[in-house]
């Protein structure tokens, strides 16, 4: 069966991305304005009919903030379809009953293993997706304490490594960085961090070697 609309895994629910279901009906006008309108409309309630997600910004999308993406339930979604009470709307609403239908069956015929296998495999997926955007976050929060490209606080990139540093070890670890970027002439940046004031930033190439080192005697 094509997927007209994908169906994803939120917070361990089947759901339906706002904007796609969007997309599939061919509303021909703004998103915004057509969520925001069902919603109020239809008195469709938070955290029961649909959820809302802060995702952080792609790197490399300049200056534009963080987004919210809208999951719907596939109740909501059904009804969103009928409302629209046009071709297209109740050609989604029938995949939506067809798929629920031969989703039914297919789970009907399975072994108990079977349904546990499925149900690994879901939050498998959830935890991968769980895992990316986390490491979203990481990269743009390094990213806070950055200078020119390639260069990093100290704290920005024990951000990025997943590593836990306090201030008094990342003032050791950034006069060891000092005193290797001259000694192997690399320049020493200049960022602002939100936390420390001015901070010194210096090259990938010497905070790994500066990190690996510290991790070989327990960082």
């Amino acid at each position: 069966m094509n997927d007209l609309v994908k169906i994803e895994r939120v917070e361990g629910k089947e759901a339906v991305n706002a904007r796609a279901l969007w997309s599939a009906l061919e509303i021909g006008r703004d998103f915004t304005t057509w969520l925001k309108s069902r919603i109020e409309k239809y008195q469709f309630v938070a955290g029961s009919d649909f959820i809302m997600e802060s995702r952080p910004p792609e790197l490399g999308s300049g200056n534009r903030g963080a987004s919210t993406e809208y999951f719907l339930t596939i109740g909501m979604a059904k009804e969103l379809c009928m409302v629209e009470n046009n071709e297209k709307g109740r050609e989604v609403r029938r995949w939506f009953i067809q798929r629920e239908s031969e989703l039914s069956r297919v789970e009907a015929g399975m072994s108990p293993i079977e349904i546990l296998a499925r149900s690994a495999q879901m939050l498998l997926e959830q935890s991968k997706k769980i895992q990316e955007q986390d490491n979203r976050l990481s990269q743009i929060e390094a990213r806070l304490t950055t200078s020119p490209t390639d260069f990093y606080a100290v704290s920005g990139y024990a951000s990025l490594r997943g590593i836990q540093i306090d201030i008094s070890k990342a003032s050791i670890l950034g006069r060891k960085a000092s005193k290797l970027s001259r000694e192997s002439d690399y320049p020493i940046g200049e960022a602002s961090d939100p936390r420390f004031g001015r901070v010194n930033t210096y090259h990938l190439d010497i905070l790994k070697t500066i990190f690996d080192q510290e991790t070989t005697h327990g960082l």
